[in-house]
């Protein structure tokens, strides 16, 4: 575990002129504990510039294996905050995984739509209460195809195990195909496909090299969305100035990295358009996908009557707004693309 403190004039940089001696003194320092130092670091930069160093944070950096703590380190009061995925803590709380990636489930705007407006804070939030976790969104890298070593066309013809994570490994159990945690391993070369890993990350550790054949749609990663979650003592701790401070830092931190994700995934993918094949996914497999996470989501809402309301709140709004995706994005980009692929 290794703790990064991240203070006025040291991970800002003097030259934004972030906090002043008095400033710092005052600082309500808040301990953030995170498995995605990149993000973390990031999110404290933005938390000391907004904020004029009145709210700093001090970073606690663990290995991806040790993430499934996080949610338990918060709740017991030895951190204050930590930003990681919720798909990390199903095992503690299946129904976490309707706020990660769940399978053939919300698209990340999807996602953000019902936890801004639609009442989807308010069932997360329901699961926070008996460990003292408010959660808020905090970043997405968007929706993950599978890359695979050799073509696929139905589940038999998946070769060998498939690295994911969260919910995605849920759906690869229900299919009868073998897998591997990304969470608990850096090397996947044994894998026959991957999902899970960004496009860039992709690129940047090599990786489409040995995984060439890149699948659309997969039903397992929909989303991939990053959360904050904040021990409700430390809120309760804060003034409304603090708390609406917090918020629109976490918000704005959400659609940077969403964003910046869009750009970086873009640009991997041109880097490397030649070397790859993207293929759709043929129509059993994909079947068989969305059998399988039907079974993943039943699971949840078999547990109890406070699992199945939350699912059926999920359900319910998915439908509504996988309509309007329909009309609204979908025609749209399904029309777009004939038009660029006669342009391009």
């Amino acid at each position: 575990m290794k703790r990064r403190s991240i203070l006025s004039g040291l991970a800002v940089g003097a030259g934004l002129g972030v906090a002043t001696p008095m400033m710092a003194q005052t600082a309500r320092v808040l301990r953030l504990i995170t498995d995605l130092p990149d993000d973390g670091a990031r999110l404290a930069d933005r938390f000391a510039l907004v904020t004029d160093g009145r709210i700093q944070l001090e970073i606690t950096v663990v290995e991806p294996s040790s993430a499934v703590d996080l949610r338990k380190i918060v709740s017991n009061g030895s951190q204050d905050m930590y930003l990681s995925s919720e798909g990390n803590f199903i095992a503690e709380e299946p129904a976490l995984a309707l706020f990660a990636a769940m399978p053939n489930g919300m698209a990340p705007n999807e996602l953000e739509a019902w936890v801004y407006t639609a009442g989807g804070a308010d069932v997360w939030n329901s699961f926070g209460l008996d460990s003292k976790i408010k959660n808020y969104l905090a970043g997405d890298t968007g929706p993950m195809p599978i890359w695979s070593r050799e073509p696929i066309s139905t589940v038999e013809g998946v070769g060998g195990p498939i690295a994911s994570v969260g919910s995605g490994l849920k759906l690869l159990e229900k299919l009868g195909v073998p897998s591997m945690s990304l969470m608990n391993t850096d090397d996947v070369t044994s894998a026959f496909g991957v999902e899970g890993i960004p496009a860039y990350e992709m690129v940047k550790r090599g990786l489409h090299q040995a995984f060439p054949y890149v699948y659309a749609p997969s039903a397992g990663l929909p989303n991939s969305s990053i959360s904050l979650g904040v021990n409700t003592d430390v809120l309760a701790d804060m003034d409304e100035a603090e708390i609406s401070l917090l918020e629109k830092c976490v918000t704005a931190h959400n659609g940077q990295v969403r964003t910046q994700a869009a750009y970086l995934n873009a640009k991997a993918y041109a880097e490397i358009s030649q070397d790859i094949t993207i293929a759709t996914s043929a129509p059993a497999f994909w079947d068989a996908q969305v059998a399988a996470a039907e079974g993943v989501i039943k699971d949840i809402e078999v547990l109890d009557e406070k699992r199945l309301k939350a699912v059926e709140a999920y359900i319910y709004f998915l439908k509504d707004v996988a309509g309007w995706s329909d009309i609204g994005e979908a025609s749209y980009f399904a029309s777009r693309k004939r038009v660029l692929s006669d342009v391009l």
